[in-house]
């Protein structure tokens, strides 16, 4: 894990943390800020919402129609969740299959 930095690695060091994102309730990670995977799915399923891919293999943006936007990293993902994530990335048409291949190499 030494691509993430010189951080400690240990486990439990984290938690999912509680925050509002528009009317819904999302949990993000106290270390990254990223979506818990979960509640990334939902939101994928709501109207109006965007994805706004980056440049990194890893990271992806929602927005919603307010433009409110919450980051999700694939790391968090299990294997059941990328393959949930992918059939919703074909649903917005997003050209790579990234999640689900980060997700195979661990």
């Amino acid at each position: 894990m030494n691509e993430l930095g010189p951080w400690n690695h240990k486990e439990m060091l984290d938690e999912w943390r509680t925050e509002d994102f528009g009317p819904h309730k999302v949990r993000k990670c106290s270390f990254c800020g990223g979506l818990h995977p979960e509640d990334a799915l939902m939101l994928f399923k709501l109207p109006g919402i965007q994805v706004i891919p980056t440049d990194k293999s890893y990271k992806l943006y929602i927005r919603d129609p307010l433009g409110r936007e919450a980051k999700i990293y694939n790391q968090h993902f299990t294997p059941e969740q990328a393959k949930a994530w992918n059939e919703i990335r074909r649903e917005f048409h997003l050209d790579e299959d990234y999640v689900l291949r980060r997700i195979e190499k661990r």
